[in-house]
């Protein structure tokens, strides 16, 4: 059962990352055996070769020049993570800047040092934990399971790249991933699998979700990743079942702040 449980919680982790587009080999012995040991590359397509204009391309007015490093007059969130992350006390996880809220109840979270090892913060690094939190691009936030360990939440964000912000929504975030979601589970052991875009009741609204259900370990496996976004970052909230399909009544305990 303990192999089991660790391959959902490798599973989780992974379609957070898949539908973030920079998944990496994280799979380990305890949840494959025969887990491929080079990375899985998955990446959003480059958004700036197709944005490039015509070399002959002018539409500036020269009476009003514009400088290219004066953000005032543009939409560009400059939002900092110290901004963007949640807090866990007791039985609850609060988020101010996506307005959401996550009751626990009885279910355990992650610990702070947990947390830490999953995002590859180093507490010896000579950069301080808040820096390497501004430098980073993807962070673990929260996760939690149920005291049976058949259910599991993950929240994470990812900060956007300038062109992504302007042109990727959560649909069209999620539909770029979608066979690479389904092609790491299929490796993860997966089976019997179905992958589409849908949508998920999250904290009172609709918003895209990539919709995953299978076959784990001969049980039956459901998995949801939820997409919202805010400004120039991207949260995932990924919740994973083993057993029954209960992943609407884990995703009601997320609830409008």
């Amino acid at each position: 059962m303990k192999k089991i449980l660790a391959m959902i919680l490798c599973c989780m982790i992974i379609l957070s990352l898949a539908s973030c587009g920079i998944v990496k080999s994280i799979v380990k012995d305890s949840a494959k055996q025969d887990a491929p040991s080079s990375k899985i590359e998955i990446s959003i397509p480059d958004l700036d070769d197709i944005l490039d204009p015509p070399a002959d391309y002018d539409d500036v007015d020269d009476t009003d020049d514009v400088d290219d490093n004066d953000d005032s007059d543009t939409d560009w969130d400059d939002t900092e993570w110290s901004s963007v992350l949640g807090t866990t006390t007791d039985d609850t996880y609060k988020n101010e800047y996506f307005d959401f809220g996550f009751n626990a109840g009885s279910w355990i979270f992650t610990s702070d040092e947990e947390l830490l090892k999953l995002n590859n913060f180093d507490t010896d690094s000579d950069k301080t934990i808040a820096e390497q939190i501004e430098d980073a691009n993807l962070i673990f936030d929260m996760q939690a399971a149920s005291p049976d360990m058949r259910q599991n939440v993950g929240v994470n964000f990812e900060k956007l790249s300038m062109i992504n912000e302007l042109l990727l929504d959560e649909q069209s975030y999620l539909e770029a991933q979608e066979e690479d979601i389904k092609s790491v589970l299929e490796d993860m052991g997966v089976h019997d699998l179905d992958v589409y875009i849908g949508e998920k009741n999250f904290a009172g609204e609709s918003y895209p979700a990539a919709i995953v259900t299978g076959t784990l370990a001969g049980m039956d496996y459901y998995q949801v990743d939820v997409c919202v976004k805010n400004g120039r970052y991207i949260a995932n909230i990924a919740v994973t079942v083993l057993g029954n399909d209960t992943i609407d009544d884990v995703l009601a305990k997320f609830h409008k702040l």
